[in-house]
């Protein structure tokens, strides 16, 4: 355990009963597309990366570089959306017979939302780190990961204060995005909502860092990025439109009818996203279907 979550269990243990179990559960929830998608594809990639700085190739180099970041950010970007849509359907199935009442589960959810907003960020920061290594530049990862950790416990302290005072603006505005109404302590928002802002500051650093090391344009990735979030964002409300839809058709207190409305909404969204990506001819669904063919 480093620093940062011995740090962030700490400050959970002040808080109410119960925080350290709903941090952990939304951090292991929100991880299965990091998982799955940052860390295999920054794997995958390290070794070509570091064939091309070998072999003097900078093109292919960044070549590489743009296609798997476009990769890691088509496979992630929606489902950060879905997952802050669906963030109290995935909690209640998922881990709902492990909290231990209807506050824990709404503060779960909440703080799933909240990770789910840097779902991308942390996908991309182990191919950022690896596209150093192969430039045999393993110092700059590791001082902007320590600046990023000191801002992530900077950021928590600065949250749970913040917090405290549950009738601040921030805390309500917060209660109102994520539908926390009528709850009293929503203090452990503080641990999810500094670690996104850290993980995201961690990889606007890393690409800076990374531009001026190599001297290649973000235009490229920027506009990637933008198409990506347009479609996403689609997706999002193809998905909102389904729950409402299925809300109508489905038993919401049952364990089933959650599963079912959540899940069949979400599939829906996705098989939106992903057909208009081929219908708009997306360079980056080309290279993800690709990418998913060679592995399989």
């Amino acid at each position: 355990m480093c620093i940062r979550d011995r740090f962030l269990t700490a400050i959970a243990s002040t808080l109410i009963g119960g925080s350290i179990a709903i941090f952990s559960i939304s951090n292991d929830i929100q991880y299965l597309p990091i998982s799955l998608f940052g860390i295999s594809f920054a794997v995958a990639a390290f070794p070509s990366l570091s064939q091309s700085i070998s072999q003097k190739n900078k093109k292919e180099f960044l070549k590489k570089f743009k296609t798997v970041f476009s990769q890691i950010l088509f496979a992630t970007l929606p489902l950060s959306f879905l997952f802050f849509l669906l963030r109290a359907h995935l909690t209640r199935v998922i881990a709902g017979s492990q909290l231990f009442s209807w506050q824990d589960t709404r503060l779960t959810a909440a703080c799933l939302g909240l990770f789910s907003l840097s779902i991308p960020a942390q996908s991309l920061i182990p191919l950022l780190s690896r596209a150093f290594y192969s430039l045999h530049d393993t110092k700059t990862p590791v001082k902007i990961g320590i600046l990023c950790i000191i801002l992530n416990i900077s950021l928590c302290l600065i949250f749970v204060s913040i917090l405290e005072n549950r009738n601040s603006l921030f805390s309500q505005f917060l209660s109102l995005i994520l539908k926390l109404e009528g709850l009293s302590n929503i203090k452990v928002l503080a641990l999810p909502l500094a670690l996104s802002c850290s993980f995201i500051l961690n990889l606007i650093f890393l690409l800076f860092a990374f531009k001026r090391k190599v001297s290649f344009s973000l235009k490229p990735l920027f506009n990637s990025f933008l198409r990506i979030f347009i479609l996403s964002g689609l997706s999002f409300f193809v998905c909102f439109i389904f729950l409402r839809i299925f809300s109508l058709i489905l038993d919401l207190s049952t364990f089933w009818g959650i599963f079912f409305q959540g899940g069949l909404s979400g599939v829906l969204a996705l098989v939106f996203y992903l057909f208009s990506a081929k219908k708009l001819n997306l360079f980056e669904y080309k290279e993800f279907t690709q990418s998913l063919k060679k592995k399989i």
